[in-house]
Order: structure tokens, then sequence, then C-alpha cells
């Protein structure tokens, strides 16, 4: 196993700690406005990002995030593999969204709705990734709409934008 490799695979095994960490920390909050299985979102948690240890994705998020000093990104491959990752985990936002071509030829970006329980992954996902790099959930969240990162169904966007305008989303801390 190559140094670069060693550092991806502690990079995978964290934020699947971090995740587990974020969802003993807002598993409860989050039924404030969601309704999953706890014991479910358990199992999910537990499983999170397993397709990255997949040969579809493994090498390109590698290569992408932890490339060797000779390495250039292959953006094809990673694309690839960031297709691969949001189609096979259901707490992307991007797993729901499809184009719909109207009858006057406009094609738009649109969404089914999320299921709570995959909302409450993202939710601990999000909360893992920002704790991870320090920063703001409130304020990745708010700039990532602002730039269109995401298409979310009505129903879901209520309950995103409602569990965001929470107290703890602007508190919440590793500890």
């Amino acid at each position: 196993m190559t140094k670069q490799e060693r550092m991806y695979c502690d990079y995978i095994e964290n934020h699947v700690n971090n995740v587990y960490r974020a969802y003993q920390l807002i598993g409860d909050i989050l039924h404030e406005d969601l309704d999953f299985d706890d014991l479910s979102l358990v199992k999910r948690v537990n499983t999170h990002d397993t397709s990255k240890w997949s040969e579809d994705e493994f090498e390109a998020y590698r290569q992408n995030f932890y490339p060797s000093e000779r390495e250039r990104t292959d953006e094809d491959m990673f694309e690839k593999a960031w297709q691969h990752h949001y189609k096979n985990n259901d707490h992307h936002p991007e797993h729901y969204v499809f184009n719909y071509a109207f009858l006057n030829g406009e094609i738009k970006q649109l969404a089914k709705e999320m299921p709570d329980e995959a909302i409450a992954e993202m939710f601990c996902d999000w909360t893992a990734m920002s704790l991870n790099f320090k920063t703001s959930l409130k304020k990745w969240y708010d700039r990532a709409m602002k730039d269109g990162k995401f298409v979310f169904n009505e129903k879901t966007l209520e309950k995103v934008d409602r569990i965001m305008s929470k107290e703890w989303v602007k508190d919440i801390h590793l500890k």
C-alpha cells in the first residue's frame, strides 16, 4: 500500500467515525423534524460511504484528494466515481435528481422527495464534514444553496431549511 493510499484509507475511516459521532450528537434532535427508525439510522451510519472502498470509487477519489507527486487528477475518472457514489448512496441529494423534458423542449433538473431516514444520514454526514473542516454547517449550507449546489424537492427543502434554522446548527461541535 502506498503512502497516499494509506492516507486516503485513514481519511475514510476518520470520516465514518465522525459521521457516527455526529449521529450521537444530533440523532435525537433530528427526531423533532424527521420521522425515522433509530436502529435503521444506526445501521446506515455504520455502513456510511462503504462504496468509497469499491473499485468504482477508491482510486479516483484517492487520486483526486491524495495524489502522488507525479500524478495528475483524471477529472473524467473522478466524475464517474462521484456519479457512482451518489447513485449508490441515497443520503446525497443528487441521488434524487432527474432531468425532465418539457413539451416546449426545455430541460430542467427536478428532484424526488428524500425519505426522512436519508435526510437524517445526510445531516450526520454534513455535520461530520463541517466539524472535520472546522467550518460552520449553516454558513456552508447557505453558500452551497446560493451557488446552486443542490436541487431539492419542495418538501425535502422545507425539512432541510427547518432543521438549518435550529439553534443547535450554529452551536454543534465534536466532543
